[in-house]
């Protein structure tokens, strides 16, 4: 999809006709379109606005878009930051305006959605088996080019049901091994061993291609700074077993990956220690941003 076409698809959301699939709108407003609503620019508490309804403050969002641009600028960081919360695609490329690589999604047609507005870097923070999600992610990877997605695996099983999938896919389907937080946590994988095994599977499957690790500290048990600390310097540690075991070889970057709105400071220094790997790193922050609060991180090293 082309800049122009991303344009487009975000215009005609403007020139929606208001009705009863718009929660929380005025009743009196059926007929009127968004931009025309909009264009009224009508009270919140007055203007016939059915509670509850989601507001955001335009000046801290705003001022979070600015401030996370810096931050990551700062700290040598990507980010892509978590789309399911807002689901709102002009959001989407306001966020990408200032500096996002991407956006994180949560489930397939939360990707569908990013796609029909012209999103072209999407990371998936979740293992991705269903197999008509798996082909239309496949379509969209041959049809565009300069699309780029990336999902977790994080279990031998499900590689292995992915590339059943897939088949013959002309375009792999980027991964990353998404190493668990804990023992408790809910999802990825529990052990380095345990890693190694499914980064083997997806040496083996026809339709993957292995890019690099992942997860979430925010599941690590009992958190603190010094076993979020612990925890992700040991997913730093995994991509460099990776990486000296030849597991990115023929790649253009290795991606590391890791990122919550509550310890993303922490990422921020342990991935400043990451040494040199044989090819550079996308050091990238999955980030659950808060969007109308306003963010307070500091932005100096």
């Amino acid at each position: 999809m082309t800049a122009d076409t991303a344009a487009e698809s975000l215009a005609r959301l403007a020139a929606e006709r208001v009705d009863h699939r718009f929660k929380g709108l005025p009743p009196d407003a059926d007929g009127l379109t968004v931009g025309e609503l909009a264009a009224q620019r009508r009270n919140l508490f007055t203007g016939g606005f059915a509670t509850p309804v989601l507001a955001l403050s335009a000046e801290r969002l705003e001022h979070n878009l600015k401030l996370m641009e810096v931050y990551a600028d700062r700290h040598g960081l990507a980010f892509a930051p978590h789309g399911k919360t807002s689901m709102a695609p002009q959001l989407f490329h306001r966020q990408i305006e200032h500096g996002a690589w991407g956006i994180t999604l949560a489930v397939p047609h939360q990707v569908r959605v990013a796609r029909a507005f012209g999103i072209r870097r999407v990371f998936l923070a979740n293992e991705l088996v269903d197999p008509a999600a798996l082909r239309w992610v496949s379509a969209e990877l041959d049809a565009d080019p300069d699309f780029s997605f990336v999902c977790y695996v994080d279990s031998v099983r499900g590689v292995e049901l992915m590339d059943a999938a897939l088949g013959d896919a002309s375009r792999p389907v980027d991964v990353v091994v998404e190493l668990a937080a804990g023992e408790g946590a809910r999802t990825g994988v529990r052990t380095e061993a345990e890693c190694a095994a499914v980064a083997d599977a997806v040496a083996g499957a026809r339709s993957l291609r292995l890019v690099g690790v992942a997860g979430y500290e925010g599941e690590v048990p009992q958190a603190d700074p010094e076993r979020v600390t612990a925890w992700l310097r040991r997913l730093v540690a995994l991509a460099a077993d990776f990486d000296k075991a030849g597991r990115f070889a023929g790649l253009d970057e290795i991606v590391v990956s890791a990122g919550g709105s509550a310890w993303f400071d922490a990422v921020a220094d342990v991935f400043a220690e990451i040494s040199a790997l044989s090819l550079p790193v996308l050091k990238l922050l999955a980030l659950w941003a808060p969007t109308s609060r306003t963010t307070t991180a500091t932005t100096g090293s």
